[in-house]
């Protein structure tokens, strides 16, 4: 049986900080050996972000030039790690890495990216999740809150992310870190994470891995 595991606040690095974006989280659900869903969400509106166009889902670089949604991995332990890129467009990058920025490759895995710009798909996922979890239908479906074809223009950014895969099933913990980099539409843009441990923004610092996922 899977369960809700946190919600965790990200914290903007004190040399990037935003002008008006206050806050950033990031829900983490556990579904099973190596099943975790993450949904991190901006405490502002969408118009309040510079956000890339929707397009259909690929393996593109560079998205952390604008805003973007970012998870590393590791094994207790171990210098490699992984890193996730999850833009709000529906694209993605994914690596692995022998150490500290070496040996990186390509991670063939293409994590499937739901946001707020289609927020029925959303609320349904969402839904499914619940229900995945042995949660009532009803209290589900109003948790949920699956909105209509107008939802409201204020209601806060989200993007939301699962990762399903074997590679992951494996025993004992993985130490993660979450980070995002916000862009603002006159451009300011701000790098959170939830830990920042040097002077400037670096999201594959390996004293940032400090979630601990089951």
């Amino acid at each position: 049986m899977g369960a809700f595991l946190d919600h965790l606040q990200l914290q903007p690095h004190p040399a990037a900080r935003p002008d008006a974006v206050a806050a950033v989280t990031c829900g983490v659900s556990w579904g099973g050996s190596g099943e975790w869903v993450f949904d991190f969400i901006v405490g502002e509106p969408a118009a309040a972000l510079r956000l890339p166009l929707a397009v259909p889902a690929a393996r593109v670089d560079d998205l952390w030039r604008t805003t973007c949604f970012e998870l590393f991995l590791r094994r207790a332990g171990e210098e490699a790690y992984i890193e996730f890129n999850f833009s709000p467009s529906g694209e993605w990058s994914a690596w692995t890495f022998d150490g500290y920025r070496e040996g990186r490759r390509n991670l063939e895995i293409a994590p499937p990216i739901i946001t707020t710009a289609d927020p029925v798909r959303l609320a349904m996922a969402t839904m499914d999740r619940m229900l995945a979890l042995g949660i009532d239908p009803d209290a589900a479906r109003r948790l949920a809150e699956v909105p209509g074809p107008a939802p409201d223009p204020a209601s806060p950014f989200v993007l939301s992310v699962a990762l399903n895969d074997p590679a992951f099933a494996t025993p004992g913990p993985w130490l993660a870190s979450l980070s995002a980099v916000i862009e603002e539409p006159h451009g300011t843009k701000s790098y959170w994470a939830l830990a920042h441990r040097s002077d400037k923004p670096d999201f594959h610092d390996p004293d940032s891995f400090v979630l601990e996922l089951p």
